[in-house]
């Protein structure tokens, strides 16, 4: 049985011997260890670019005579940069041969280059040696001497450490790819010498009249007489056929990446040359070189360019191959010298990554004790990329596995993006991922780690006491950012951050005074404040390396006045009674509340109990001559507003509820409360202005003129007026809400209303009938037609229910004129019967009436005399 790979074997470190980036910057040694089960090798090492993305891995193995064995490209690497430049992660071992001795290893990075680093197993102990030199063989040469193998050629073979005399068994392995790590077919060989001579063997064989369709390359696999196997390393088949591009990406502004349909070798020199750029995108745009991705030879090319392309999303440009005739120009071949087919091409896709975009929140301060983590950034905006799609928010817990949260903004025509996360899981750190339409993907900077101990927190209620006094004690905790508790080993100071006066802390009421609290391995702390000086006061809490904090404290003098705060309106300490009053309604209780202050407009919180509390107000009786009432109190003398000896309950400055009835509606209503039976002595301060609103519609009031004319507009001072059932004029009376219909309350004939609104002119249903609760009928010109002169009343009726009526009206018909008759009166006339052509006319007005509108009966009669003389 062959010895067991040492990699495989036993724990082993590999170390670095040496490590230049392709820039020429040496970086940092890197220490790899194979894991539990030797599945993978861990990867650690430094000093590269912050968050740099790893493009590829390639291993080379060689055997213990420094003979390449195997080449493989690393699909399921897992590698990573963090923000501090630290490359960290894991290359599977699955692949790497047992006899392997050194390794060659190439990362490709985005940023910092292609790092290759050669690597030896040193299991600080002897080696397991075998019993005799490693068994090789090795593909020396071919017949046609291309350095490819031809169907039916002869091949050459050599190798040593062999421990039999002679081979048995022959076998051509063939595989898909040069590197001879997919295999398609294993074929015995019988035509074939060889000769084995102290462990040296040598001999030839020829290859079949055919390899298997797809096969790139082969190895030989040789077993002798005494159980001694080797296989050589892979040996490229010759073929015909060009290499075609098979997809190209644009990886960067400055770089295409083009990958053929198989490996290939730049000869003569730079072969940038041979390919051609067309596109929109790419105008102006020339190719400065072309590099190989990993060691040639190599089926991945970036063509570098001279300048940026136009935007991050390149669309309609093509890149194609120019094949050249001559064997000296720049080119690229296969191992089999095949150059890259004329006019291969392919259209380029978009792999740039959007523009890293920049973090605004969340911050180092923020904190998300809200539940919600806002966050917000700034990026391209369609017009520099047209293919980016969203911002979101990533969290993470070890900077390496990264679980995209929360919601998307895709607002791309604007620079600014923004959104929110409700933290199903608190992860420590947070980015904001830009994503392309493509699905490209890139990050901002990463944020500090919130799940240590982040910031101070206040749990208490705000301070409020007197001058020098220590009543209220102020609590404070250390959390993470999510407000879970945190214990730290810090001292805390202690300040007061605005305000007048001279603060001092303590740990209790009686104890020494303090500016700071040493905290041992503990998460919260206690402390009493006070200050000689009434006002409001900033408390200021601090530490190193937590997001400090801060408190308002309201310190109270002695006692001097009482504010009243009216409907609407609100109290803030040190400013009094801010904020508008609410409009309130007659007959309708409101609550006011009192608040009892010094001199500077601070809460005396000391004042709790009752006082007997004297009011004044400059309101009056309603109209009816219904009283206000005060805490169902009405004034101490009718018609003088003044209620005294109130009894009012006081809670901390503040007192119960006092309730107050107005009847009377109008507008500048106010109060003053004051006390003049206990000590100190409390002053009233007037309170704002109040506004009493009517109570609901009750009844209205004619105001009419008598006597008026049948069928003419009314004359005189004709009003109607609305009102409450406290004959308060009801001033916001809308008729077109509420209309109004007039009709006749009693009368010696039929009265019809007409000239005002509605189909039979007898309505008042007009936003402006009214103003201020009166409506003017004269002006609204209102007539009263009547079928018998006498004496009338009206009234007012709304949805059919009486509403009030007037007095009485007398209504007169009108008289009629007779005018200019033609033949004038009294005037001679020849009525003869040979004057055929006799006519009578007059003319007939109807006293102050210009318009005769209907018709009436009228007997117009002519008196004749028969006087022949």
């Amino acid at each position: 049985m062959k010895p067991c790979h040492r990699l495989f074997g036993r724990w082993a470190i590999l170390t670095l011997l040496s490590i230049i980036l392709t820039n020429g910057v040496e970086a940092s040694q890197l220490v790899i260890t194979p894991q539990e089960k030797s599945t993978y090798l861990q990867v650690q090492g430094k000093d590269f670019q912050p968050l740099d993305k790893i493009r590829s891995v390639v291993v080379f193995a060689y055997d213990y005579g420094g003979n390449l064995i195997n080449r493989m490209y690393i699909a399921d690497y897992e590698l990573y940069c963090d923000t501090s430049g630290r490359l960290f992660g894991k290359i599977p071992t699955a692949g790497i041969p047992a006899e392997a001795s050194r390794l060659h290893v190439k990362i490709a990075t985005a940023e910092s280059g292609i790092v290759e680093a050669d690597f030896n197993f040193d299991l600080n102990t002897q080696p397991v040696q075998p019993m005799s030199p490693p068994t090789s063989v090795t593909i020396d040469d071919d017949q046609n001497g291309s350095g490819t193998a031809d169907p039916g050629e002869v091949i050459k073979f050599s190798g040593s450490g062999w421990g039999g005399t002679a081979i048995r068994r022959f076998y051509q392995k063939e595989y898909s790819d040069i590197g001879g790590t997919n295999l398609l077919a294993t074929v015995r060989i019988r035509d074939y010498s060889s000769k084995i001579s102290g462990g040296d063997l040598s001999g030839n064989y020829t290859t079949p009249s055919s390899f298997t369709a797809g096969a790139k390359s082969i190895r030989i696999n040789l077993i002798d007489d005494a159980s001694s196997e080797a296989t050589s390393a892979p040996y490229i088949i010759a073929e015909s056929d060009p290499p075609e591009i098979t997809s190209s990406t644009a990886i960067n502004l400055m770089t295409i990446q083009v990958v053929f349909d198989e490996s290939l070798y730049e000869k003569n020199g730079d072969a940038g040359e041979r390919f051609i750029l067309t596109g929109s995108d790419v105008s102006g745009v020339s190719i400065s070189s072309l590099e190989p991705v990993g060691s040639e030879p190599t089926d991945t090319w970036n063509i570098i360019l001279n300048s940026n392309l136009a935007d991050r999303d390149p669309d309609g440009v093509t890149v194609a191959y120019d094949s050249t005739t001559s064997s000296s120009d720049p080119q690229l071949q296969d191992p089999a010298g095949n150059q890259v087919k004329n006019e291969s091409s392919s259209g380029v896709a978009d792999g740039i990554a959007p523009a890293d975009p920049t973090r605004i929140s969340p911050s180092a301060t923020d904190d998300f004790e809200s539940g919600v983590v806002k966050w917000s950034a700034t990026a391209d905006d369609n017009t520099t990329d047209p293919s980016i799609s969203y911002l979101q928010i990533e969290g993470s817990d070890d900077l390496s596995s990264w679980t995209a949260v929360g919601s998307q903004d895709n607002s791309v025509t604007s620079t600014s993006y923004q959104g929110s996360y409700s933290p199903g899981v608190e992860y420590a750190y947070y980015r904001i991922m830009a994503v392309d339409d493509q699905g490209n993907e890139s990050y901002s900077s990463v944020t500090v780690k919130y799940q240590d101990a982040h910031h101070l927190s206040i749990t208490s209620d705000p301070v409020n006491e007197p001058v020098n006094m220590f009543e209220d004690q102020v609590t404070f905790e250390v959390r993470d950012a999510y407000g879970n508790l945190e214990t730290v080993t810090k001292t805390v100071d202690l300040s007061m951050l605005s305000g007048t006066g001279t603060p001092t802390f303590r740990q209790t009421p009686t104890g020494s005074d303090i500016t700071q609290i040493d905290l041992v391995n503990a998460g919260s702390g206690s402390f009493y404040f006070a200050c000689n000086v009434a006002g409001t006061k900033e408390i200021g809490i601090s530490t190193t390396g937590l997001v400090a904090t801060s408190q308002n404290a309201t310190i109270s003098g002695i006692a001097s006045k009482i504010l009243i705060k009216l409907p609407g309106q609100s109290f803030v300490n040190g400013s009094g009674i801010i904020g508008p009053v609410t409009a309130q309604q007659a007959g309708t209780s409101f609550n006011v509340t009192l608040y009892i202050v010094d001199s500077d407009n601070y809460v005396v919180d000391t004042e709790t109990g009752s006082r007997a509390i004297d009011f004044t107000s400059n309101t009056g009786n309603a109209p009816d001559g219904t009283q206000p009432t005060i805490n169902g109190n009405t004034p101490d003398v009718t018609d003088v507003l003044n209620w005294s000896d109130i009894s009012i309950g006081f809670s901390a400055g503040v007192s119960d509820n006092v309730a107050i009835i107005l009847y009377k509606s109008g507008s500048g209503v106010n109060f003053t409360a004051s006390d003049n039976s206990g000590s100190p002595t409390l002053t009233g301060e007037t309170s704002s202005n109040l506004t009493v609103n009517p109570a609901a519609l009750n009844d209205f009031v004619f105001a009419v003129t008598t006597p008026q004319i049948d069928g003419l507009p009314v004359s005189g001072t004709n009003t109607l007026t609305a009102r409450d059932v406290y004959q308060n004029v009801k001033t916001d009376f809308d008729a077109s809400a509420t209309p109004v219909t007039i009709a006749k309350n009693s009368g010696p004939g039929t009265l019809s209303v007409k000239g005002l609104h509605g189909t039979s002119g007898d309505e008042l249903n007009q936003a402006d009938d009214f103003s201020q609760g009166v409506a003017n009928l004269t002006s609204l010109g209102m007539r009263l037609d009547v079928s018998a002169e006498g004496t009338y009343q009206i009234k007012a009726t709304v949805g059919g229910t009486d509403k009030g009526s007037s007095g009485n009206i007398a209504i007169d018909f009108r008289t009629a004129v007779v005018s200019n008759p033609t033949p004038a009166a009294d005037a001679n006339i020849d009525a003869s019967a040979s004057n055929s052509d006799l006519s009578l006319s007059a003319d007939v007005s109807q006293g102050e009436l210009t318009t005769y509108d209907y018709n009436d009966d009228f007997q117009i009669r002519w008196g004749f005399t028969n006087n022949a003389d």
